[in-house]
């Protein structure tokens, strides 16, 4: 009986009623009929297959036992697809029959399959031990760049892209497949280089594998693997940046170092070494011994404090040098960001700042000395003040003024070891003396080093000279000033503006024709600045004075221009100049001022520069002088002037012809440098002599509206007649110079008989004043039993009045020998004097329920004796002032201004109005009291003599606080 053939309906019917799934077709390989399983099955494998399909190629690898299929997707493509069946196909004489019998797990690896396809890394199935490539995911596709390659076995992997770090290919056998495949190697996570088909060079980590089935037969082998490019090239970078920063921390010229978290000293650079020579132990402690002992114990706090707040230190330190010295660093630790998995790590720098702080120490020493200085207003007091300093900075320094004293310059020499230096006292051509400095051991003269005693020595010179300056200075304004008067009358008549100034630009003199520029009568303008009286100029010639007398030089031919209180609305022109006033030793003691006005002038030029024809009329008429106009080549374009006519100059002659042609060698040479300063944008003054006749001569450049020079202008002017005036006042200077100094000597003896005079008027007084007091106590003693109340009382009043005068004689003697003894300065602890001076007063107060406050008191620098006058004069008038109040008190206290000390003694009695507080010091006033007549008035010289000041503040019911500023002590 024939075989029934697979597409009849019996057939259909047969495998329809099995439940594997079964396939049948005929020979040409058409699909005639697939049951309801093989539906299923397919379905869930992604195939879609129907009646009418072209059959599959149905292939058995004859090592494993999986099937495969190719089904066709076109005329020339295929895809071939792992079944998870084992297949059975049975050929027919009119067509075929193939049975599908499904594997274990056949839902797992359909999930599978599914999972390795969406896989983020590129996956490849290989069989074993042929390594045919099986199947293959899409991401495998895009990391290599291509499909993967046909091919039969691991023959076939040298066509693949992988290369050696040298850039050579792989071998076949050398790939991690191959090496799973052939020898059951495990590769796990190896690197890979492979350079894609477009030239790109990637980095690969791939796996490789066998896969063990579950009866343990490796039938297949699996690799993965991913792309770590960018991973790979970020380590590089980071490997890069790493070498960088250990040259570049290697290489700093600062010491730096790395910490733990502990402070452990992990590296220092190569200056630690260098500077040190010093080397770290592994325990991190022994960098410790390059710092000085007095500075370990504060660079330790400072790391405990920053690391316990896990902050940023800073601390200067003393580092040991090589050739054991110590030199001042300033290290800054700083902690670094941790990163992931990693401890913080602190670095610090040590950077030199010795230098540095040598300069800022020995700056600090000249500013304190200069500060000292500066309040020493005797010779005595500048001695006292480098003998303190001294002794401040370690070494014993004296000064022995004589000018013929010897003198060592100090010269720098490092390999020098002195003991003392002997420093000259220059102050310009003068030498004042010698500073010696005995260092108290030897010292080694660097070039720092004598630059700075030199600094001392020129300060020390400074203070000498101003200290012996003041008092002269002082006689010689006073002197000044009355000369002044006798200069108005000589210059009443000049035929220019005059004044004379003083230092603070008051005017101590003008004449009338200054006066008359000025809009104001001689009168308004003395005393009075020059803000006051020309506001409007001021600004232009404040600048001007002020330098005149920084620099002690004159200033001439200074354009001015403003309005006058006069004619206001009116713009006038002048012409100063401005010169240094000084007395025959050199002082300066003011400045005078010469002005021509020129507003006709400047008028007349105003002219010319609208018209052309106006201004040639200007210029050929221009007074006292020439107007010039030159070009380039210094030929003259246009030239006017009435002064050319007068020293017998044709104006007309002169156009057309240069500078040489015209003047003679010297007259050209004088003017050629001038002329071609202004063609290169320059001004120029000068004074220029041709024949009898002197002339200012101003040149300047003549631009365009661009600001290009076209010419050159000079304008000369006829200054014969001033320079005669100059002349003549040089002259009255001199005359005046010589009266003044007569008059201060004569005022000098004069001073100094009005004191012998005092002295003697006092003692004379003081022995009448003892013996009426003496009468009267003898005569009350007398008559004492025989007064009445009335008498009693008048007896009373008068032996308190001849007390009064008693005293008034003793302050008055006190007053004439103020100024004649010599201060004995020295370190004065007020509290000891406080207290003695009320040890003084306490028999002679008759104040009841008398309230002490004093607080603790500093010292102070001067006469011990001296100040002791002042407090008792002082301390006795608050007690009587006091005593009106209830209960009395008098409070006592000081404080520190700067270097100055301030000592407040405060009442509590009536207190007085301002007008009786500016009167309280001064000898003239009459007394508010009967406490101190005219030991107040004593009170101000001693405190003035000691460099010092006193003022009271009060208020009426509120009481009075005298105020005493001295020097401090040491």
């Amino acid at each position: 009986m024939p075989p029934t053939p697979p597409s009849s309906p019996s057939t259909h019917a047969i495998l329809d009623a099995v439940d594997v799934p079964v396939l049948a077709g005929e020979p040409d390989g058409t699909i005639t009929h697939l049951n309801a399983a093989a539906r299923t099955h397919l379905r869930a494998l992604g195939l879609t297959v129907d009646v009418g399909d072209r059959a599959p190629a149905v292939l058995q690898d004859p090592h494993v036992q999986h099937w495969w299929v190719q089904w066709p997707d076109g005329p020339t493509s295929a895809r071939l697809t792992r079944l998870p069946f084992r297949a059975h196909l049975q050929p027919l004489p009119d067509g075929w029959v193939l049975t599908l019998h499904p594997q274990r797990n056949t839902q797992d690896q359909a999930v599978f399959a599914e999972v390795m396809e969406q896989a983020p890394v590129g996956f490849i199935l290989l069989d074993v031990p042929s390594g045919r490539v099986l199947h293959y995911n899409a991401q495998a596709e895009a990391i290599l760049g291509h499909p993967v390659l046909p091919g039969d076995g691991v023959d076939a992997y040298s066509l693949y892209g992988a290369v050696h770090a040298d850039g050579t290919p792989y071998r076949a056998h050398e790939y991690p497949s191959a090496r799973a495949v052939q020898h059951a190697e495990a590769v796990r996570d190896e690197p890979l280089r492979y350079r894609r088909p477009d030239g790109q060079l990637i980095h690969l980590r791939v796996s490789s594998a066998r896969v063990l089935d579950s009866d343990g037969v490796a039938r297949v082998a699996v690799t993965l693997f991913y792309d770590v490019t960018e991973k790979v090239r970020a380590r590089e970078r980071l490997a890069a940046t790493a070498d960088h920063a250990r040259r570049l921390f290697e290489s700093l010229p600062q010491i730096v170092w790395v910490l733990d978290e502990h402070g452990a000293v992990l590296h220092f650079n190569a200056r630690w070494a260098e500077r040190t020579g010093l080397n770290v132990h592994p325990d991190g402690l022994s960098w410790m011994e390059a710092l000085h002992p007095d500075d370990q114990a504060a660079a330790a706090a400072a790391r405990r404090e920053g690391f316990a707040q896990q902050q940023a230190y800073q601390v200067d330190v003393r580092f040991r040098t090589r050739d054991g010295a110590y030199r001042w660093h300033h290290c800054q630790v700083t902690p670094t960001p941790p990163m992931a998995g990693s401890p913080v790590r602190w670095v610090g720098t040590a950077l030199d700042i010795h230098d540095r702080w040598v300069a800022e120490k020995r700056n600090q020493l000249l500013r304190d000395l200069a500060l000292d200085l500066a309040a020493a207003h005797t010779i005595d007091a500048v001695h006292e003040v480098i003998r303190v300093n001294g002794r401040t900075g370690g070494v014993h320094a004296t000064l022995h003024l004589h000018p013929d004293a010897p003198a060592h310059p100090p010269k720098a020499d490092p390999e020098r070891h002195v003991t003392d230096v002997r420093l000259p006292l220059v102050l310009g051509a003068e030498t004042l003396g010698v500073l010696h400095i005995d260092f108290l051991g030897t010292r080694v003269l660097d070039a720092r080093r004598v630059d700075f005693l030199q600094s001392v020595a020129a300060q020390c010179a400074q203070a000498l000279v101003r200290v012996r300056a003041a008092d002269a200075e002082r006689a010689a304004r006073q002197a000044f000033e009355r000369a002044a008067a006798l200069l108005h009358t000589s210059l009443d008549r000049a035929p220019v503006g005059f004044a004379l100034l003083d230092t603070d630009l008051r005017y101590l003199n003008i004449n009338p024709a200054m006066a008359a520029f000025n809009g104001l009568a001689v009168d308004a303008h003395l005393g009075r600045t020059v803000h006051d009286i020309i506001p409007d100029l001021a600004p232009q010639i404040r600048g001007l004075l002020e330098q005149v007398l920084a620099h002690n030089a004159p200033i001439l031919d200074v354009p001015l221009t403003s309005q006058t209180p006069d004619a206001p609305g009116q713009t006038r022109h002048w012409r100063g100049h401005y010169y240094p006033v000084r007395l025959p030793n050199g002082d300066l003691i003011g400045l005078g001022a010469l002005v021509t006005e020129t507003t006709t002038l400047i008028r007349a030029e105003q002219q010319v520069r609208a018209s052309a024809a106006q201004y040639r009329s200007l210029i050929d008429n221009f007074p006292g002088g020439a107007a010039i106009l030159f070009d380039h080549d210094l030929r003259y374009v246009l030239v006017g002037g009435v002064g050319l006519t007068d020293i017998g100059l044709d104006p007309r002659a002169m156009e057309g012809r240069t500078l040489r042609e015209l003047f003679p060698r010297d007259v050209a040479d004088q003017l050629e440098g001038p002329y071609r300063g202004a063609l290169q944008g320059e001004r120029h003054t000068l004074e220029f002599r041709y024949g009898t006749r002197i002339y200012l001569c101003r040149v300047a450049p003549v631009r365009d509206e661009d600001g290009a020079v076209l010419a050159g202008l000079l304008i000369s002017q006829d200054i014969t007649d001033l320079k005669t005036a100059q002349a003549q006042m040089h002259r009255v200077n001199a005359q005046l110079e010589g009266l003044v100094e007569r008059r201060t000597q004569d005022l000098q003896a004069l001073h100094t008989e009005l004191q012998s005079y005092t002295r003697a008027i006092s003692q004379e007084l003081f022995e009448p004043t003892r013996r009426i007091g003496s009468f009267l106590e003898l005569l009350q003693r007398r008559l004492g039993p025989h007064l009445d109340d009335r008498g009693a009382q008048y007896f009373t009043l008068l032996k308190a009045e001849a007390t009064r005068a008693r005293e008034l004689v003793q302050d008055l003697v006190h007053l004439a020998g103020v100024e004649q003894r010599p201060l004995r300065l020295e370190t004065v602890p007020l509290d000891v004097l406080v207290a003695q001076v009320r040890s003084d007063l306490e028999p002679k107060l008759q104040v009841q329920q008398l309230t002490w406050d004093v607080q603790h008191l500093p010292v102070v620098r001067g006469d011990t004796l001296m100040l002791r006058e002042a407090l008792t004069s002082l301390l006795w008038n608050a007690v009587q002032v006091a005593a009106s109040a209830t209960p009395p008190e008098v409070h006592v206290r000081a404080e520190t201004v700067g270097d100055a000390v301030r000592l407040h003694i405060q009442d509590n009695g009536v207190g007085m109005n301002a007008e009786n507080v500016e009167a309280l010091f001064d000898v003239r006033a009459r007394p508010l009291t009967d406490a101190a007549p005219l030991g107040l008035a004593n009170v101000r010289r001693i405190i003035q003599r000691h460099g010092g000041r006193v003022w009271a503040q009060s208020r009426v019911g509120a009481g009075t606080v005298v105020t005493v500023e001295l020097p401090a002590g040491t």
